[in-house]
């Protein structure tokens, strides 16, 4: 069986859920955003970093830098899936409630 966004009207899969859909893009742009304010340079996640996290290959970040951007982006798909599931109010307002409930932000 085919579920249909409530969003957008598109046909839902994994891809759509994380990375096609304009509400996903809205808070993985609010992510990077908050993780190229902590590098301190230009942050943009590939399709597979948002899917798997799979930063840090060939010494691209350190340890540290790994690890918050990894906390930020399980961040971002959680706070895509409750909004998505709860869907009211505003994804990005959502997204920063948890950052914050995390200190993240």
């Amino acid at each position: 069986m085919m579920r249909i966004v409530f969003f957008c009207g598109m046909t839902d899969s994994l891809v759509h859920f994380f990375i096609e859909c304009d509400i996903a893009n809205q808070a993985w742009e609010e992510a990077e955003k908050l993780i190229s304010c902590y590098l301190g340079k230009q942050f943009k996640y590939s399709e597979k970093d948002r899917l798997i996290e799979n930063l840090g290959v060939e010494g691209k970040f350190n340890s540290r830098q790994r690890k918050y951007i990894n906390k930020v982006n399980l961040i971002c798909k959680f706070s895509i899936s409750k909004f998505k599931y709860v869907k009211e109010g505003n994804i990005i307002h959502l997204f920063e409630r948890q950052l914050a409930f995390r200190d993240v932000l």
